[in-house]
């Protein structure tokens, strides 16, 4: 039996939304502390 992990689940969304045009980022690239953040805290 095969089984649907959250990794593939997401995996499908994120080649959806960019197939729509949306651009996607990795999160703790994006995070205030990361390499290109997005916002300035966590708050």
């Amino acid at each position: 039996m095969t089984y649907l992990t959250e990794n593939a689940v997401e995996q499908m969304a994120l080649e959806q939304l960019q197939a729509l045009g949306w651009q996607t980022a990795f999160g703790p690239d994006i995070a205030p502390d990361g390499a290109q953040p997005e916002w300035e805290s966590y708050a």
